[in-house]
């Protein structure tokens, strides 16, 4: 998660040139936090999958990520 959209737009483009799926959401953290951008790798269609994608992410590019199951 980044505070400046810019930096998570350039993390965006960064992994899109690398062939992920990266795309960017922005949340109101709270009141005092403010607004916070994340950078998502992609939508998997199984956990496995997701998780080998996560793990590939911190290996190859040293970024520290997590594993979200889709509300949908």
């Amino acid at each position: 998660s980044f505070k400046k959209l810019s930096h998570a737009r350039s993390l965006e483009s960064k992994l899109q040139r690398k062939g992920y799926s990266a795309f960017v959401v922005s949340v109101e953290v709270s009141k005092t936090k403010g607004r916070w951008h994340r950078v998502f790798l992609g939508k998997y269609q199984t956990e496995a999958n997701a998780r080998a994608v996560a793990q590939e992410a911190q290996t190859r590019h040293n970024l520290k990520t997590i594993v979200l199951k889709s509300s949908k």
